[in-house]
């Protein structure tokens, strides 16, 4: 049996010395070379008939129009071909070295991934028009990601190249990335379209950040959403598009509930200060997602208080499978009434391995540490925990209750807490520090503490402390700000140093 040959090169001198006919997966990482038009890699791909894998990385190349020509040139003679991926990151295309890409690759007719960078060209809407009408014809297409980030597309542009590539009926993976491309309600409209008639999708990513997308389009593509039983996993970024209402995220909340089949969603809503009463129904949708593994929601600055929190104690029960949770609700004013609804609904969830949560300026003060606690004494299978408690008005009492909270998670190896901008003391530090002691398989802990009224003369009793990690692989400190004497810095990096084995060390003062 022939060994497949993976092989990856920095510079095209090497690859055009070397044996074509033996490369099966080859990697071009050229991002450091001004290669320009004229390069002759397009000659020496033309060459690679058993080629099956291919990675261009050609980043800020000079590469335009010409290069890229040059370049599907030479890929379209690789007849086996089955995955490509080029990344053509700022590299001054236009609408015309869009359709090139698109017309250039057609011919590669074993095609069935394909993954193209875009981001910070110059492509309008015939561009991405254009590049849509060829990508619509690639019949064998099964997985395509395509980023647009920061071009000119338009709204007119992604409506006609989404209705295009709808015609793609094998696509089982589709990834978009427009962020900030003057996108708007017609566009997103398209994007639906495209998602209802493309059935066998399983995979669906929109990064659909910084655009001007209001209720009709967000509405169009939660309902799109409606006969895709199919999908396993789903991303919808749509941060800063300030124009959506509560009434359309009640509306997304209830087409979730017929993803049955769904193990994988992240749903990005924040700062879009309107979508507050809905974000109890979005929540309220995921109930019949019991085959969910990772969620992550994020909702920050969305003016959630503790009503709305607490419609997620009785959905949380349901997701049985869940693995692996993040929850962003910073500046949301939760208080310690949130913080409670949401120890109580979390607590349920005894498969989590994995857990972060950002509660940044939600002034939960002690009492919601304490709260909090709840769910690390119920998840014993925690593996890692990333707690963002910064500005929280916590102080030693709020680090105490927190301290003895992960005895019982036997499993814990990688633990983050971020406590900057509190009102602790060195004591309680060393309280914390002494507690995590007993969590015996920790082998990743970061703390934060920047911003807090920490002791320059405690700072050799929190490396003693240190020191005292049997199993620590890697530390990282964080006491920006504080005004500590360099002698005392010095002892405390020394001591940590001589955790017994510690291969990773940051410190930042």
């Amino acid at each position: 049996m022939n060994q497949v040959k993976q092989k990856t090169y920095y510079k095209l001198k090497k690859f055009n010395s070397s044996c074509f006919q033996q490369h099966n997966i080859l990697i071009f990482d050229l991002r450091r070379y001004m290669i320009g038009a004229n390069s002759r890699l397009g000659i020496g791909l033309s060459k690679c008939e058993n080629l099956t894998d291919l990675t261009i990385n050609l980043q800020n190349c000079q590469f335009k129009t010409n290069g890229t020509q040059k370049l599907c040139d030479g890929i379209q003679k690789c007849s086996k071909l089955t995955q490509l991926n080029i990344d053509l990151c700022r590299n001054s295309l236009r609408n015309d070295g869009a359709q090139i890409l698109g017309t250039g690759l057609k011919n590669v007719i074993n095609l069935t991934t394909l993954s193209i960078d875009l981001t910070h060209n110059q492509i309008g809407e015939q561009g991405i028009r254009n590049l849509g009408t060829e990508l619509g014809q690639y019949q064998n297409l099964k997985r395509l990601t395509l980023i647009l980030e920061q071009n000119y597309a338009g709204d007119q542009g992604i409506y006609d190249f989404s209705l295009a590539i709808s015609n793609n009926k094998n696509l089982e993976g589709l990834k978009l990335n427009l962020i900030k491309n003057n996108l708007g309600d017609k566009g997103v409209s398209g994007l639906a379209i495209c998602l209802k008639n493309c059935v066998k999708l399983q995979d669906i990513s929109l990064q659909l950040q910084y655009n001007q997308i209001g209720d009709k389009g967000f509405q169009d593509l939660a309902s799109s959403l409606k006969e895709s039983t199919n999908i396993q996993y789903l991303t919808l970024e749509l941060y800063q598009n300030k124009q959506i209402c509560s009434n359309s995220i009640q509306i997304l909340g209830q087409y979730l509930q017929n993803l049955s089949n769904i193990k994988g969603l992240l749903i990005n809503l924040a700062w879009i200060y309107t979508a507050a009463s809905g974000i109890e129904y979005l929540i309220n949708g995921l109930s019949n997602c019991q085959a969910l593994e990772q969620l992550q929601l994020i909702l920050c600055r969305n003016q959630i208080c503790f009503q709305n929190s607490s419609i997620i104690n009785s959905v949380f029960e349901n997701l049985k499978n869940l693995k692996k949770l993040t929850l962003q609700l910073s500046e949301n004013n939760l208080m310690v009434k949130g913080s409670y609804n949401l120890s109580q609904s979390l607590k349920n969830c005894l498969n989590l391995e994995y857990l972060q949560i950002g509660l940044e300026y939600n002034n939960i003060q002690d009492e919601g540490v304490n709260c909090l606690c709840q769910i690390f004494e119920s998840c014993l299978n925690l593996k890692t925990v990333i707690l963002q408690l910064q500005n929280n008005q916590i102080s030693d009492r709020g680090i105490s209750y927190l301290s003895s909270s992960f005895n019982n998670c036997k499993d814990l190896a990688t633990l983050k807490i971020f406590l900057s901008s509190n009102i602790l003391t060195s004591q309680g530090i060393v309280i914390l520090i002494q507690a995590l002691q007993k969590c015996l398989n920790l082998k990743d802990l970061t703390l934060k503490f920047g911003f807090n009224n920490i002791n320059n003369q405690e700072l050799p009793q929190i490396g003693r402390e240190l020191m005292k990690f049997q199993k620590l692989l890697k530390l990282a400190l964080w006491f920006r700000q504080s005004q500590f004497q360099l002698d005392q810095e010095s002892i405390l990096i020394r001591r940590a140093k001589k955790s017994v084995r510690l291969i990773s060390f940051n410190l930042c003062f």
